[in-house]
């Protein structure tokens, strides 16, 4: 029955933007070409939106690469 529920949940949201779509979409209009973030499930969604916009999303394994990352780009001009 609960697999009945889904089936029907998923039907019913065909065609929606998702929010991580939303999310992507509007980085992309705001000329975000790179994303940086810890690879995990809470970011999952959001990366692969971002990706199908056209953002470049850098996962990393820590919040201190992550950062480090984003600042050699800052200062190297990309």
């Amino acid at each position: 029955m609960a697999e009945n529920n889904l089936a029907a949940r998923g039907d019913a949201l065909e065609g929606q933007a998702s929010g991580a779509r939303v999310i992507a979409q509007a980085l992309k209009a705001q000329d975000v070409n790179y994303m940086f973030g810890v690879v995990g499930i809470p970011v999952t969604e959001i990366a692969l939106a971002a990706q199908e916009a056209g953002i470049r999303y850098l996962g990393m394994r820590n919040e201190q690469a992550v950062s480090m990352d984003s600042a050699q780009r800052v200062v190297g001009g990309e």
